[in-house]
């Protein structure tokens, strides 16, 4: 995106357009877009506009000015002779079509985007004397073309990028001057000129052009071809696959910097006089900021007689003992002021919007005069009711609204600024940036360049003020009454950021619109505030991360934090205690891919703190695991978290890689007031992953004590897959209570933690005895011999509400499903609308003929790849029988799950989806006693059951009758005509 800029210059037209009269005829409005609004709605309230800016074109003169409002206009426009075309500014006024002027003269086309159908976004065909000012193009085939010989023709200050072919071209031309502008990524190139006579390219920056043309191509940064007397001066040329070309061409360039491209110069091109070679010294480039900074070799490096008056934000030139390379003019006020708070989404729209300065100089400064902008209006700062306009040297004064009711609570002593109008900007909204000017309306002072929406009445402020405006300096105000106008910012004391760890990635979600996520481990010994950090990913696209649904942002040390999606939907199972923080936008990243790095920076965008350099694809719903926290981003220090579990991902815990639990562990139930005090106590936990987990050395607590668990009298520790464990004290009396099929554990003493009170939280760590697994955070009295059940267990969290007294008739379910859901792992209800249909268990052939065979009775396709299939001892993840990627089942059709060892015993029908699983049996092997479950790749959500297992004779399967029939008893039966895998069954 282009860099703000103050619009000063534009005051004397936009005063008459507000009127209706344009400086040389009339002003024809058009109506604001569904999308779009009036810059000023009270003055635009009486005016007569079109529906269209075709329409009110084809209803001007020449002289006349058609004035188009912000938002989205799907047209391609024609302009007639004479007449010009003005928008609310770059990314504001939209045109999703094209600009053509055939044989136009004397207009202008000024302040608005054009997004592309595939051809040229503006062209101008035999036109004279026509300015295209402030223009953004992109996704066009050619961003401004000018063919037919048209002369005179000024383009001056553009953003052309994304482009596929050119930024601009010039085919039979006549003293064209392109200017200020920035040709970014454009496909094959940034200018190409042939047959183009006394032209100049000055002042401009070409940046990242020409590679979309491939290796051999020549063409990139500036191309001049055939009879192309261009003078290319004063530019910056850097990035791309080639600087400057001359093909036959009668041009000349000097004074450019020309460095950084893959080739400088080629054809007839050589340096030119005055010609730099050096690294330009950009603000940002990443961030897409050109701006000089103080140390660059472009500064004051410009030949003077091809100067410019102002650069690309309107500032004049030159500053200095000359003028600067490229768009940008570096300008250093003598005004020491900077813009702290901005607030732009008040209780009160008309009257409660503000702007914070403070003083950072050692002498007073007089405010009255400034300029302050918003990108659209232009305001001269003056005295509020006779309020002094001196600030001193540290102090804070404010701009407020002309009408501002005195709803703030605001020190006596702070200065009170306001506009000449009746309102701040033209109404500040959360998504304009803010600058302040010396009283030139030219030179910068100070910006808040990177506006968001912290909600209502709540103001951004700077969380380090000697940071400046950088990208995640700006939060939301965290004081009391959510802005401190004229004081101090509230944000809380933190610790260092560069104790965080990029620990986890997830980049290729099952559901890839809201389920993946970055995993972060602040190993240091104090908190660390994630809000303001910048997260960037291998597309260059970066995020500023803030808290999750308003939440705080403080990383707790020795803590794990998830970065997750905004719409993330709390589907996976994460410890309590677990802080979340997302982005600003609507997806991860610019939507995480499997080829992405990921960095973590600290918040001024510059300063690196961690980064994942190590992508793959790991699989459907397979993250990637750093396998030592303490050791760096190094490729033997990442892999796919199944390379050491079955269970896909640990978001918020120590990963499988790391040494932890491989599965989610779940504390199901506790009994924390038994009948029998002393013996009776319990705590129950469910297994919710896929892998089996050794219980013997995890630690519980409650609070008072923490010990570690240990086997019950010689029993196991494993825990099964979607099993329950029971730990009890050791001292109980009867352990047979507990459900046959659950996995007793104790504690080393006599007593369960200092023996259980229904105050307690319990809390199940790793064996490190600090990091949690889960917990029970919300104790409270059940009753004498009742325990606390949870209700939910998949993606539902350690929450108040999902806990209640166990309606069961023996007040608790010890080692059984609990009594208040009778959920174990998975009984969470897919949406899927799958079927298990035909089930083969006694094949003739044990070893390789068992099959499982799966209906899509929904409308829209499922992935099935990592889909888990259980048969109550072994969970075995799904993918493609041939083709490990070939998972996808349309609606209709039928897959069929074979053995990894199947050996083509069976007419397979041609259109049907074959599946296997990951092993070479399908579970561990089908019994005619096995039940069968289909669970999302989740490992957790139910798709569906096989839940009467028989045995139906040898080499005879089990089959579903009526597809519209549920999973119940008569409703499955030995197949009349025997196997049918991927067909219909038996009529």
């Amino acid at each position: 995106m282009k860099v703000p800029r103050p619009l000063a210059l534009l005051v004397p037209a936009l005063l008459l357009a507000a009127c209706g009269v344009a400086p040389d005829g009339r002003t024809l409005y058009v109506e604001p877009a569904p999308d779009g609004a009036w810059d000023d709605p009270a003055s635009m309230a009486m005016v007569a506009s079109f529906t269209t800016i075709q329409e009110a074109a084809d209803a001007a003169s020449p002289g006349d000015t058609v004035e188009i409002p912000s938002g989205t206009y799907p047209e391609m426009v024609i302009l007639p002779y004479g007449v010009s075309a003005h928008g609310a500014g770059q990314g504001q006024t939209i045109v999703e079509g094209r600009i053509k002027l055939a044989g136009g003269g004397d207009l202008s086309i000024s302040s608005l985007t054009v997004e592309c159908v595939p051809s040229a976004g503006i062209q101008l065909e035999a036109s004279v004397a026509v300015t295209v000012h402030d223009v953004e193009v992109t996704d066009c085939s050619v961003g401004v073309l000018l063919e037919d010989f048209p002369s005179d023709v000024v383009l001056d200050d553009l953003y052309l990028h994304g482009n596929s072919v050119y930024g601009v071209e010039l085919q039979g031309v006549q003293s064209i001057s392109i200017r200020n502008s920035l040709f970014q990524s454009n496909g094959y190139g940034g200018l190409y000129a042939t047959y183009a006579y006394g032209s100049q390219a000055v002042h401009n920056t070409f940046v990242g052009n020409g590679f979309a043309a491939g290796p051999s191509s020549s063409q990139g940064g500036v191309t001049l071809d055939e009879d192309a007397n261009v003078q290319v001066v004063n530019n910056i040329i850097t990035g791309n696959t080639h600087g400057i070309e001359c093909v036959g061409c009668v041009g000349s360039w000097s004074s450019n910097l020309v460095w950084g491209n893959v080739t400088d110069y080629t054809g007839a091109a050589s340096a030119g006089p005055g010609d730099l070679s050096g690294d330009p010294g950009f603000v940002a480039p990443s961030e897409g900021d050109y701006h000089l900074a103080a140390d660059s070799i472009a500064i004051d490096a410009a030949d003077p007689a091809f100067g410019v008056a102002t650069d690309a934000d309107g500032e004049g030139r030159p500053f200095g003992a000359a003028s600067d390379l490229g768009l940008d003019e570096f300008v250093v006020s003598g005004v020491a002021l900077q813009i702290t708070e901005v607030m732009a989404n008040p209780s009160d729209e008309g009257t409660g919007e503000f702007v914070e300065l403070r003083n950072d100089g050692g002498a007073e400064v007089e405010l009255a005069g400034l300029v302050l902008t918003d990108g659209d209006q232009v305001d001269v700062l003056q005295a509020f009711d006779g309020s002094p306009t001196l600030l001193a040297a540290g102090a804070r004064a404010l701009v407020v609204d002309a009408q501002y009711a005195g709803q703030y609570t605001i020190d006596p002593a702070v200065p009170l600024l306001t506009t000449g109008d009746n309102t701040l900007g033209n109404g500040l909204t959360t998504s304009d940036p803010v600058t302040l000017l010396e009283s030139d309306g030219l030179t910068v002072v100070a910006t808040a360049s990177q506006p968001s929406d912290p909600g209502d009445g709540t103001s951004l402020e700077l969380v380090d003020e000697a940071l400046g405006d950088v990208p995640g300096n700006w939060q939301a105000s965290q004081c009391p009454d959510r802005s401190s106008p004229g004081g101090v910012a509230c944000f809380p004391e933190a610790g260092d950021p560069a104790a965080l760890v990029i620990t986890e990635v997830l980049a290729n979600a099952i559901d890839e619109g809201n389920g993946e996520f970055v995993e972060l481990w602040n190993s240091g010994a104090e908190p660390v505030d994630g809000a303001g950090l910048v997260l960037v990913d291998g597309g260059g696209h970066d995020d500023v991360l803030q808290a999750f649904g308003g939440g705080s942002a403080l990383i707790a040390p020795q803590s794990f934090a998830l970065i997750v999606d905004p719409d993330w939907d709390h589907s996976a199972f994460v410890p309590p205690g677990v802080l979340l923080l997302t982005t600003g936008d609507a997806t991860l990243g610019n939507g995480l891919s499997t080829a992405d790095t990921v960095t973590l920076f600290a918040p001024d965008g510059l300063t690196p703190i961690d980064g994942f350099s190590s992508p793959e694809d790991a699989g459907d719903g397979v993250s990637i695991e750093r396998i030592d926290p303490t050791l760096g981003d190094t490729p033997d220090n990442w892999q796919p978290s199944t390379d050491s579990c079955l269970t896909p991902a640990s978001p918020g815990r120590l990963g499988g890689a790391a040494g932890g639990a491989c599965s989610p562990l779940v504390i199901h139930e506790v009994m924390a007031n038994p009948l029998v005090e002393a013996t009776g106590e319990f705590v129950e936990l469910l297994n919710g992953g896929l892998d089996d987990v050794d219980l013997a050395g995890l630690v519980l607590g409650d609070g008072d004590t923490s010990e570690p668990l240990v086997a019950w009298t010689g029993e196991p520790t494993l825990l099964p897959a979607g099993g329950i464990a029971v730990i009890l004290d050791s001292g109980a009396l009867d352990p047979s209570v507990v459900g046959p099929d659950a996995v007793v554990v104790t504690t080393g003493d006599a007593t369960l933690g200092n023996s259980l009170s229904t105050s307690d939280v319990v809390t199940l760590y790793e064996a490190d005895g600090a990091t949690p697994l889960d917990s029970f955070g919300f104790p409270f009295n059940p009753g004498n011999g009742v325990s606390a059940e949870r209700v939910a267990v998949a993606g539902a969290p350690d929450s108040a509400d999902n806990w209640v007294a166990a309606p069961c008739a023996a007040g608790a379910s010890i080692g059984y499903p609990n009594c208040a859901s009778s959920e174990g792992p998975g009984d969470v209800e897919s949406e899927l609308d799958l079927l298990i249909t035909e089930v083969m268990s006694n094949p003739s052939s044990e070893t390789t003929g068992e099959y499982v065979e799966l209906y899509n009775a929904g409308l829209d396709p499922v992935d099935l790849a990592g889909a888990v299939l259980w048969d109550g001892d072994s969970p075995d993840p799904l993918e493609g029988f041939v083709d490990p990627l070939d998972t996808i089942l349309e609606p209709g059709g039928r897959a069929v799950v074979l053995d990894a060892d199947y050996a083509g015993q069976y007419a397979l029908p041609g259109d049907a989806l074959l599946l296997t699983t990951d092993d070479a049996a399908i579970a561990s092997g089908l019994a005619v006693s096995d039940p069968l479950t289909l669970y999302e790749a989740d490992g957790v959500t139910v798709v569906t059951t096989f839940s009467w297992p028989m045995d139906a004779g040898d080499g005879v399967p089990v089959e579903r009758l009526d597809l519209a029939e549920g999973d119940v008893e008569s409703n499955w039966a030995p197949a009349a005509c025997g196997p049918t895998p991927g067909a219909p069954n038996c009529p």
